[in-house]
């Protein structure tokens, strides 16, 4: 509600034209669960677990269409957390998303020889009708944190107050934009950046069994930070593309970090991804890995940004039908291979 406290929210969207949809409230908070279920409806702008520049204890979103068969148009972004700064996520946030989507994809080996060979991929939507989310898929919140801590801006290091997690997965779906594990941290215009702004204290998980990604998967955030808990011997960051199904096609890269450090940044200078990071790309032991870069690659690190920390890349059954060890543009910035 506006203002008001409430312990637990559940929210039930079949159909309907709606501009924002927010899990929790205006200004208000919600001390317990927020259960976002949409099966149906066109959303104009972003949809939010949380709430309006209000709190919540923990979110759970999930999107799909697959028992409704019913279209769902996101024109903006999704997010597990909330819009606006004060909009912070205490305990966790888990955003699933699972979109009927066929795709038609053919790799051609341009070369090859006993190691390797240099792929070109092409696809095509073959679905008449079908679900989109346009925008990026978050999962924190633009610019509230989830969990909470004290940032000592000198050391770039985070005493942590209260640990929390997010996690998105990708089940199948058409992806406009790019999935970050972690939050925005963009502020509008007019409005002064801080290190809090779209910030995880805790641990990011992203995982990818199919769909159309037209950007990228990062297992940071775009413009914010991720802070390890020091008392866990877990990643702070894991992304797994693991095949399951369906196919998976990236159009851009994967990254272990975030994707940039800050606006001014254009070097890969700035850490915002504090612990060690895990990157899997996982396929089908019994078959031809149906995993497709069309122009990326796979880094350790994030975009225009670093991670402090061991850089873990794990690349298994990433073989053509042939047993012939596929190919993407890049594979740097790892400590394991």
């Amino acid at each position: 509600g506006k203002n008001a406290s409430v312990g637990s929210v559940k929210i039930n969207v079949y159909d309907g034209d709606i501009s924002s949809l927010y899990g929790g409230g205006f200004k208000g908070h919600v001390t317990g669960l927020v259960d976002l279920d949409i099966t149906g409806g066109t959303f104009d702008k972003n949809v939010y677990g949380g709430g309006y520049a209000g709190t919540v204890g923990s979110t759970d979103v999930s999107v799909t269409d697959k028992t409704s068969n019913k279209i769902i148009t996101i024109n903006g972004s999704l997010f597990g957390g909330g819009e606006g700064e004060t909009a912070s996520v205490y305990t966790s946030t888990n955003v699933l998303v699972d979109l009927a989507l066929d795709l038609n994809v053919t790799e051609t080996t341009k070369y090859t020889n006993d190691i390797s060979g240099i792929s070109e991929v092409k696809y095509q939507i073959t679905s008449v009708d079908y679900s989109k989310i346009q925008g990026n898929i978050y999962g924190g919140g633009d610019l509230g944190q989830v969990g909470s801590g004290d940032i000592d801006s000198v050391n770039n290091i985070a005493t942590i107050n209260k640990v929390a997690t997010t996690n998105v997965t990708l089940t199948n779906g058409y992806v406009g934009g790019s999935i970050f594990a972690g939050g925005s941290g963009v502020p509008g215009a007019n409005v002064r950046y801080a290190l809090t702004m779209g910030t995880v204290f805790g641990q990011t998980s992203v995982t990818v069994n199919g769909g159309l990604v037209l950007g990228s998967v990062y297992g940071g955030g775009t413009q914010s930070r991720v802070y390890e808990d020091s008392s866990s011997d877990d990643y702070v960051a894991t992304v797994n593309i693991t095949e399951l199904t369906e196919e998976i096609v990236i159009n851009g890269s994967v990254f272990g970090g975030g994707e940039r450090g800050n606006s001014a940044t254009m070097n890969a200078s700035v850490p915002t991804t504090i612990g060690d990071v895990l990157v899997s790309i996982t396929g089908k032991a019994e078959r031809g890995s149906q995993i497709y870069f069309v122009n990326g690659g796979v880094y350790g690190d994030g975009n225009l940004c670093l991670v402090r920390g061991n850089r873990v890349i794990e690349i298994t059954n990433f073989n053509t039908t042939d047993d012939t060890l596929k190919t993407f543009f890049s594979l740097q910035r790892a400590n394991t291979v």
